[in-house]
C-alpha cells in the first residue's frame, strides 16, 4: 500500500473515532502513531507537538498533518490533514441537506448559535 495512501486510512479512521476536544486527539494520535504504528519516535512526537500548539490554529489537524508529513512527505500530510477533518466537515454540513431552505439555514445555526430572519418556517 502507498504510504499516502496509509496515511489517509489510518487518519480517516482515527477521524471517525476520535471524540473530544485537541487534547483527547493528541493522545489518540501518540497512540497510534507512536505506539501502535511506530512512525514516529516519542521524542520526535514531542517536537511536533509543540510546534503545533505553538503555532495559530488547529493544534491537532496539523500535528496529524505534520505526522502524515513525516511518513509521506507533503501529499501525506495533505492525505493524513484531508482523512482526519473530512469526517468532521460532513457532520458539520449534514444539518443543511435537512433543512427544507438549503440556503446557509444550518450553516447560519451552527455557526451563530442562532437563526435570523425566517428559521422557523
Amino acid at each position: 500500500m502507498s504510504a499516502v495512501i496509509e496515511c489517509f486510512l489510518v487518519a480517516l479512521r482515527l477521524g471517525l473515532t476520535s471524540f473530544g476536544g485537541p487534547v483527547a486527539h493528541v493522545s489518540y494520535f501518540r497512540e497510534e502513531y507512536v505506539g501502535r504504528l511506530e512512525w514516529i519516535p516519542e521524542s520526535r512526537f514531542a517536537e511536533i507537538m509543540s510546534l503545533t500548539q505553538f503555532i495559530p490554529g488547529p493544534g491537532s489537524s496539523q500535528l496529524g498533518a505534520a505526522i502524515g508529513y513525516e511518513r509521506a512527505g507533503l501529499l501525506g500530510g495533505f492525505a493524513t490533514w484531508i482523512g482526519f477533518t473530512l469526517p468532521s466537515a460532513l457532520v458539520r454540513r449534514l444539518p443543511e441537506s435537512w433543512t427544507p431552505n438549503r440556503q446557509l439555514r444550518g450553516s447560519q445555526i451552527m455557526q451563530t448559535g442562532r437563526c435570523s430572519g425566517g428559521c422557523d418556517s
